[in-house]
């Protein structure tokens, strides 16, 4: 059986690291422990010398049994995530640029180094690593004994959909800032020589080959954003780590396949810039799972995407940004240029844009509506958040391209009972607002939805609701 991972492959600068990964969250003012492991623990000292450790933390690695010391390990920090649920108690956002190494046994920790409040984890190979949180370095400085017992992984094996052996099967073991993306059907970085910095070698995921039978060794982990993905020519499956602890043979699922097209109204999307992203929040901790392609439409916008993941993905088709804008960003995609589709196994079409549908709806809180006009346009970007900027640059540029004015509409008018109409109405986020030639300002606004389109599917009117004015002749 083939194993490798990002742990052998950085031998230059520590031996074998990172294999193995078993995690216990201890709190400095409660004994508590989260997702315990009985073969290890971590534990606080005080006293001299504790005391005589004015300008950093001591962070003791040893054995489990035996109480020898640790020869080589590693020590990352950790913040609290900022996400929600009720899962986010137990995530630690680690900080791959805080990476540090230890040496038989010992590490000072240095308190300019140190955040506010932080966790802490130390790795070791061929041990199950741990996790103290939360640290608060008012409270420093403080020894910390970290007692690691050896841990080797869980075996498992994986099918490919006819069931038969997946060999050669590529596995990736992916936790918060160790994401495992999909590119060209492949997982990133795994055939790749690792970067020379090990901060940067700690943010590739673990990757693991199947033999020819299909069996593997996984290395050990339980934190709570822990996945894993697993790719090969036939098929593909990702899940929760602990989903596959509890059942270890793994069949794959059949790859999803994307057919599309682009057209807004008359307008073909010819040779446009086409993105599929897959970014998965459902793991405790956004993007532990992902993909990303990009391809070419042709000249009658047809595109097409091949092995996909089966599940949530957005397409888009971009404005591009300025050539060496300072946040080096490619483009930008406004609402009207996003469309999501759910990948089911096999072939899926989706349709980027449509013919547009009839949108009606009603203004009340009037006795007349004559001289009564609106417009309507997209969602406008934010104000005063990073990169908004060159959104709302996007934005102009989309009202002035050749499909502006279907997005952009001006000087419609309302009918004498308070109805409207709009014709061909492309799918999107809307903000309308409604004017009266007589008052200053808008008399009554409001936003809405327009659904997106089923190829070759004539889309049906939508009805968007009333929106109130405010008082009036």
């Amino acid at each position: 059986m083939k194993t490798s991972s990002n742990a052998v492959r950085c031998e230059p600068v520590l031996t074998r690291w990172l294999l193995a990964t078993i995690i216990v969250l201890v709190t400095l003012t409660l004994p508590v422990e989260v997702g315990r492991a009985a073969e290890s623990r971590s534990r606080t000292d005080s006293g001299p010398l504790a005391g005589a450790l004015g300008n950093g933390i001591r962070i003791t690695a040893i054995h489990a049994t035996g109480r020898n010391p640790i020869k080589e390990f590693w020590v990352i920090a950790g913040t609290r995530p900022q996400v929600g649920g009720e899962q986010a108690k137990e995530v630690v956002n680690w900080q791959p640029h805080t990476l540090r190494a230890g040496h038989e046994g010992e590490l000072i920790w240095p308190l300019d180094k140190a955040y506010d409040e932080m966790a802490l984890r130390v790795e070791a190979d061929g041990y199950a690593p741990q996790v103290m949180a939360w640290l608060e370095k008012k409270k420093a400085p403080q020894n910390i004994v970290f007692e690691l017992r050896e841990n080797q992984g869980t075996a498992g094996r994986v099918l490919t959909p006819d069931g038969k052996p997946a060999a050669g099967a590529t596995l990736a073991l992916a936790m918060v800032q160790r994401d495992a993306v999909v590119e060209n059907g492949k997982l990133r970085h795994a055939n790749e020589p690792l970067p020379e910095r090990p901060s940067d070698c700690w943010r590739r995921p673990r990757f693991v080959q199947a033999d020819a039978e299909g069996r593997f060794q996984l290395p050990p982990e339980s934190d709570p954003t822990a996945a894993v993905l697993i790719t090969h020519e036939n098929g593909v499956r990702e899940l929760a780590l602990a989903d596959f602890k509890k059942a270890p043979e793994v069949k794959l699922q059949p790859w999803g396949s994307v057919e599309g097209k682009i057209h807004w109204g008359d307008v073909v999307g010819s040779n446009r810039a086409v993105s599929l992203n897959i970014y998965r929040d459902n793991y405790g901790y956004p993007g532990v799972i992902g993909q990303n392609e990009k391809t070419i439409s042709a000249g009658d916008g047809t595109f097409a995407f091949e092995r996909v993941l089966p599940g949530g993905a957005q397409i888009s088709c971009s404005i591009p940004a300025t050539p060496g804008n300072e946040s080096e960003v490619s483009g930008f995609n406004p609402a009207p240029l996003i469309t999501h589709v759910t990948v089911q196994t096999g072939a899926n079409s989706v349709l980027l844009g449509g013919q547009g549908r009839t949108v009606r709806g009603r203004l009340t809180g009037r006795a007349t509506w004559t001289d009564v006009t609106f417009h309507f346009h997209p969602t406008a970007p934010h104000v005063g958040l990073p990169g908004d900027e060159k959104m709302w640059k996007a934005w102009g540029t989309l009202q002035k391209s050749p499909v502006g004015s279907l997005f952009f509409r001006n000087d419609l008018n309302v009918n004498v009972d308070g109805t409207f109409e709009i014709q061909r109405v492309l799918p999107g986020n809307y903000q309308i607002f409604f004017h009266f030639a007589g008052e200053k300002g808008n008399i009554a606004s409001g936003k809405f939805v327009v659904s997106p389109e089923m190829p070759g599917v004539k889309p049906e009117p939508q009805n968007i609701g009333e929106f109130r004015s405010r008082s009036g002749s």
